[in-house]
């Protein structure tokens, strides 16, 4: 870690060290409820926690079961949200009702726990052996933010005494150097009258190393770093792996990089957050890593994630994040190289190298880190060259989408300038480049030598479709009364009238007042489920038409899986919906994040389908940092101590006696299944989910049932005849060429009231709390009650029941999953009628025939579900399928 401003601070000369103790001679701030020992906490990295005594093996029982109940509260305390104060009163609270026991059930045993028994959470720290303060904390100076080891803020006086010193930073004006001088640390006087120094500001790193070596000595963990490779060649993409990127890594100057073992490509993101719930005007930054080795559904799970910083709150958010990448970057750079870490793997550590290979942030963030110009310059995107014109104090405008008329910026061009800029001796010169170049600074990540600041540097889909556009459009509708409060009521109760699966959550009430506040998740459900039903006929047909190209463009490019086909589509429809937005609304009213609409293809062809880069799991990152108990002083201290323990939690090692009721206790609290631990081959996931749109029926593996999971409670059924004579019919379209005979099927049956397809529940009419989730769509049933052999037509039906059904196949047993499904009929009488994706359908149902079992591969997606009246009074349902779940 550099240390560059400890020489500048050993020279200075006699004025400044009159002016280093001048700041140090002042009375101090008194802080008479603070003991220097604890003040020591927070200034210095104390030495690690000693390992606890060992035990006598009589009490051995008593320690374990002690051992388990305060890692258990621990996980509680971080689970709840529980203050650090809450929980001492608990552990003092417990520790008096053993005395009380004690003394009406006297015990040997009894006497040993409560003599043991820690009534503080230091205590319980020391007899766990959790580390809080295993991070570097660095002294920021609140003007340049420059970052210091505390032992260089300190120095003695002549005298003897300890004096502060200030900020030694050396910056250019007008082409002279200029000294910072601000005060670094300010003088306290504790309760025992000691004299202390503490800082202004913290930044709190967490090396990068240490915590990957805690993540791979996790069992398991580098094994899942490694399943990509299991994944066989397809036309799709269904992760990071697909995409070109990833591909031009695996080997890097002619030498095997991804394509060798234990060799990890990781994603940077950067966002600020407001930790009080009532201070808008308090923010601090965090600095989050994600292994893109893991898989998806692992990669952002909270124990994976790596906190690098959390930067202080400051007067003005810094220009720049030089100052903070400056560790984090020594780190990567050894990485790359190449390091020795203790694993799971094998008991001797074994070499790990590791890259930085995408950034994803919003724009303001993602231009920090990469030292590009801001959106309001004119030379204003992180992609091309496109020039935004408009003069100072002036909106630029942003119109004007002929791609091929926008030239590429590179990374070449960008390191020449950006070492240009960092030559600079004055301001002027610096701004003149900047301007004529759209560089703001010589950013620390170019120091690594193949990071590639241009391409790297992704756009976040969350931030730029839907915190944006979609944030955007419906403000612009209501500031120029597209949508009247007299609308927005109509809106609001369509949206309630709207029957959908809890997994994806209503929208606040009173639309009016709360639009303004919803989250990224919230306008992406606007987006892709209800503002299609919820304004037809509210906004004028021209505007409803160019927001439908938005939400079928959302649609494709949202979708898990992605054909080039669906690339293109997306992206076109996206580009239409600019065009469009611009002819009806003027060149003035495109945004920034329209003209990255345009960029979106480049960033998914590199990355894969947007889940794999885009920032909602940091934004929960936010929620669950933001809802850690503070008391409000050195709050970035704080939350890296509290994240510190939590992440703790996932790695530490505990006794194997009394475990098993406090391990099923703590997964139900987390509200966990216990998930077997043989992994799914990525191969049969990927069949499984492109089964719903094959055709011919006779070439699927009906016996790939990878992605469903069915609960433990299930009812032994039987078959009458009649239906057992309709599942043969079924039977034997879907194995045309076996001679299936009656004989063959199983008249008894287990019935289940829900099923999980990829991770998410699909209920039934059997089980009234999931029948919010019983609605499907899938290409099955003809009018009739026929099975479609021939289309891939979507119908709409609502499941009575699931079950599982076996069958002698060429004289082996075969196990299926099938859903009885009640189907609707199609209906073309409403205003709803030919509005893609949604479809109408008649409250009557189709005849009972084999479409009524549904293999359950065959099902499509979930969907919401209103109803609606048409012109002659007739009850009609309005049906709008969701995107078609996946999960490696």
């Amino acid at each position: 870690i550099e240390k560059s401003g400890s020489s500048d601070l050993d020279q200075s000369d006699d004025s400044e060290t009159q002016s280093d103790s001048e700041h140090g001679s002042d009375s101090g701030e008194i802080w008479d409820a603070t003991l220097g020992e604890h003040l020591d906490e927070d200034i210095l990295n104390p030495p690690p926690i000693p390992e606890p005594a060992c035990k006598k093996k009589k009490f051995h029982m008593v320690h374990s079961l002690l051992q388990w109940m305060l890692y258990f509260l621990l996980i509680w305390q971080s689970i709840t949200n529980l203050s650090d104060n809450g929980l001492t009163w608990l552990l003092q609270s417990l520790f008096h009702f053993l005395r009380a026991l004690n003394v009406h059930i006297p015990d040997e045993i009894l006497v040993k726990l409560i003599a043991v028994f820690p009534c503080s959470l230091y205590m319980v720290r020391k007899y766990l052996n959790l580390n809080r303060d295993n991070f570097t904390k660095y002294v920021v100076c609140p003007k340049c933010t420059k970052c210091y080891h505390y032992d260089e803020c300190l120095k003695k006086a002549a005298n003897g005494i300890t004096v502060a010193k200030c900020c030694s930073n050396i910056s250019f004006s007008r082409g002279k150097a200029v000294r910072c001088n601000s005060k670094l640390v300010k003088k306290v006087v504790l309760k025992d009258n000691q004299i202390k120094y503490y800082p202004d500001f913290y930044y709190c790193y967490n090396g990068i190393i240490n915590c990957l070596e805690e993540i791979v000595s996790r069992k398991g963990v580098p094994e899942s770093c490694e399943r990509w490779r299991q994944a066989a060649p397809t036309n799709c993409m269904t992760d990071i792996y697909d995409g070109k990127l990833w591909d031009d890594f695996k080997t890097v100057n002619g030498k095997d990089f991804l394509n060798g073992p234990r060799n990890y490509g990781l994603m940077l993101n950067f966002d600020y957050f407001q930790p009080m719930k009532h201070r808008k005007d308090y923010s601090v930054g965090v600095l989050y890593l994600v292994l893109l080795n893991l898989p998806r559904s692992e990669r952002f799970k909270w124990e994976n994630v790596i906190v690098i910083g959390v930067i202080p709150n400051m007067e003005k958010e810094p220009k720049s994040l030089n100052e903070f990448l400056k560790p984090a970057v020594s780190e990567l750079q050894a990485l790359w190289k190449g390091l020795y870490l203790k694993n799971s793997l094998c008991s001797i550590p074994l070499k790990f190298r590791a890259a930085l290979l995408c950034t994803s942030s919003d724009i303001p963030a993602s231009r920090k880190l990469c030292g590009i110009k801001g959106h309001s310059g004119e030379l204003g995107c992180s992609k091309c060259l496109k020039k935004f014109p408009g003069k100072f104090g002036e909106k630029r405008d942003y119109s004007g989408f002929n791609r091929d008329d926008w030239e590429k910026r590179t990374d070449k061009d960008h390191r020449r300038i950006a070492a240009k800029i960092l030559k600079c001796k004055t301001k002027t010169k610096i701004n003149e480049l900047s301007k004529k170049f759209g560089i703001n600074y010589y950013s620390s990540l170019l120091d690594l030598e193949y990071f590639d600041v241009i391409r790297f540097c992704a756009i976040d889909p969350m931030h730029n479709l839907f915190l944006g556009t979609a944030k955007y459009v419906f403000k612009l509708w209501v500031a120029d009364d597209h949508l009247t409060s007299k609308h927005l009521q109509q809106i609001e109760t369509r949206i309630e009238e709207m029957e959908v699966p809890s997994h994806i959550g209503r929208l606040p009430k009173k639309i009016a007042s709360n639009f303004g506040s919803y989250t990224a998740e919230q306008w992406k459900n606007w987006t892709t489920v209800y503002s299609l039903f919820a304004l037809k006929g509210i906004i004028n047909d021209t505007h409803y038409k160019c927001w439908q190209s938005f939400v079928l463009g959302c649609r494709y490019m949202c979708k898990p899986v992605l054909t080039e086909a669906d690339i293109i589509k997306g992206d076109g429809l996206i580009l239409k919906f600019c065009k469009e937005f611009e002819a009806l609304y003027g060149g003035k009213a495109v945004t920034p994040n329209m003209h990255l609409h345009c960029h979106l293809r480049e960033n998914i062809l590199d990355y894969g389908p947007i889940h794999s880069f885009w920032c909602f799991s940091f934004e929960r990152y936010n929620g669950i940092l933001g809802n850690m108990a503070t008391n409000n002083r050195s709050v970035e201290l704080q939350l890296m101590r509290k994240l510190k323990v939590s992440q703790s939690l996932t790695s530490i090692c505990m006794p194997g006696d009394c475990g098993e009721s406090f391990q099923q206790l703590i997964a139900n609290m987390k509200n966990q299944e216990e998930m077997s631990k043989e992994s799914k081959n990525p191969t049969q996931l990927l069949e499984y989910y492109n089964i719903y749109s094959t055709l011919p029926l006779s070439t699927i593996n009906w016996n790939n049932i990878s992605a469903v999971t069915l609960p433990s409670s299930h009812k032994e059924r039987s078959f009458d005849n009649d239906d057992l004579s309709v599942l043969l019919e079924v039977y034997q379209i879907m194995y045309p060429r076996a001679d299936i005979i009656l004989e063959h099927l199983s008249r008894t049956f287990k019935m289940y009231s829900t099923v999980q397809i990829f991770g998410l529940q699909y209920g039934s009419k059997k089980d009234h709390r999931s029948r919010r989730t019983a609605g499907i769509l899938a290409s099955w049933p003809e009018i009739d009650g026929k099975i479609n052999t021939s289309s891939l037509r979507m119908t709409f039906g609502l499941v009575d029941y699931y079950f599982i059904h076996t069958l002698v196949i060429r004289g082996e047993y075969k196990k299926f999953c099938f859903a009885c499904v009640t189907w609707y009929m199609p209906s073309d009488d409403t205003i709803y009628n030919g509005l893609n994706p949604l479809l109408v359908t008649r409250k009557q149902s189709v005849l009972g025939g084999p479409s009524r079992f549904l293999p359950v591969q065959k099902i499509s997606c979930h969907c919401s579900i209103a109803t609606v009246r048409n012109e002659n009074g007739e009850e009609r349902n309005i049906v709008c399928p969701f995107v078609k779940s996946f999960c490696l």
